[in-house]
């Protein structure tokens, strides 16, 4: 369950230039025979996967057991993993090659080649194999212009279930920008979609978000995943203009406390916006500013929390904990800083490093890092084994991080 925005704009591109049948399937350790089977019952030429860090396990044991059944199909994979540890993931056994950043347009360039017998080992974005095991690294695709894409392909995720599903806390969602402008520590967004940020336009989003409201019922509530939707103000007082005349349901975005003043809160209130999310962490501006490379103060983050809560928006917030070099203390931090802003929603997570960013380099340079991955985003167990907090306290603060936050009582547990 659940919607793919990359892979639904992939299906849409795809579906767009040639005369493809797209199938979706779920990869999970429990079904990956019945996966394999299953795509070789639909007897694919091309098959293309997508993977993050934690799950690249489970892309390798399914492509084994797919070539145990054919060995026909040629596999491209992409997402975070490729893209980050590009030769490590053609190196993985079945892999044929591998997709680095964005998609859309090299998979276009790629099949008209190869539909057409041609030699497409020079694609750009592509990195294969040749005949005698070599790689053949092509430079990355050049960036994307958003609104020259179609829009995401929906239907290949039985869309309207997803919207039943939620209809009041997410509802259909969309990205109004590629990219970041910031180089937060821990994030990968500039491994996938390079420097900057690349904005479709406030009509095209606009067209976007009719065209599904038209298509699909039940739909109470809109979501926004740009990495920071309140960056451009232009961008944002057009689009949000156009929003509250034109669409006029509930919506949430994400956004950075220092990207937000009181005139956007304001203007995303009038604009029907309810709720917006906002990172926090950690509670350490040590932490924060040294470690994750986010220079925010915490009185900062106090402000924006109380007047996005002031003006009647429901306020969620990201914690991070397990971080590289934290201490216990640290961690009380997050707890206390979270009790301070009171938001309506926390989510929290142990830190992952992921590959591709600044701090998996600075976590592989120490003692005690282990060279594994979860594969849930929001398991209670960290990797780094890291002296400054044992892993039995990281855990106890994950399952008890909520109640410490709400609760009445100021006392806060140390797990010996």
């Amino acid at each position: 369950s659940g919607f793919h925005h990359g892979l639904a704009s992939l299906s849409s591109v795809l579906k767009m230039h040639f005369n493809t049948f797209n199938m979706l399937f779920y990869l999970k350790k429990s079904n990956i025979a019945s996966v394999s089977k299953e795509i070789i019952k639909f007897d694919p030429c091309i098959v293309l996967i997508t993977s993050c860090t934690g799950q690249i396990n489970i892309v390798s044991s399914f492509l084994k057991s797919l070539k145990i059944f054919s060995s026909k199909s040629f596999v491209i994979v992409g997402g975070p993993h490729a893209s980050a540890l590009p030769e490590e993931t053609l190196n993985l056994h079945g892999v044929d090659a591998v997709c680095i950043g964005e998609g859309e347009i090299p998979l276009k360039l790629f099949m008209e080649k190869y539909f057409n017998g041609d030699d497409y080992t020079s694609t750009p974005g592509l990195w294969f194999k040749s005949e005698k095991g070599e790689v053949i690294k092509n430079r990355k695709q050049c960036v994307i212009n958003p609104d020259d894409l179609p829009f995401p392909d929906r239907e290949l995720f039985v869309f309207q279930n997803f919207i039943n599903s939620m209809p009041d806390e997410v509802g259909p969602e969309f990205i109004g920008s590629r990219g970041c402008v910031f180089s937060c520590s821990y994030c990968a967004a500039e491994t996938i979609h390079g420097k900057g940020i690349r904005y479709r336009s406030p009509s095209n989003l606009i067209k976007e978000i009719k065209s599904v409201i038209n298509r699909y019922s039940g739909i109470n509530f809109i979501g926004f995943h740009d990495n920071v939707f309140t960056y451009n103000k232009d961008w944002l007082y057009e689009f949000c203009g156009r929003y509250r005349k034109e669409i006029r349901i509930p919506f949430w975005c994400n956004t950075r406390v220092d990207c937000l003043t009181e005139s956007d809160i304001k203007l995303l209130k009038k604009s029907f916006c309810r709720r917006i999310h906002m990172g926090i962490e950690s509670g350490s501006e040590r932490i924060r500013k040294h470690i994750l490379k986010r220079n925010i103060s915490s009185q900062t983050i106090i402000n924006v929390f109380d007047c996005v809560k002031k003006h009647g928006i429901r306020a969620v917030a990201f914690n991070m904990i397990g971080l590289p070099t934290e201490t216990e203390e640290d961690i009380k931090s997050t707890v206390f800083l979270n009790r301070v802003i009171r938001p309506s929603w926390i989510i929290l997570s142990v830190f992952q490093p992921l590959p591709g960013t600044d701090i998996f380099a600075f976590c592989a340079k120490k003692p005690g890092f282990k060279a594994q991955t979860a594969e849930d985003y929001y398991t209670c167990n960290t990797i780094l084994g890291q002296p400054s907090v044992s892993e039995e306290k990281v855990k106890y603060y994950y399952e008890n991080f909520i109640r410490l936050v709400y609760e009445k009582t100021s006392d806060i547990k140390v797990v010996k």
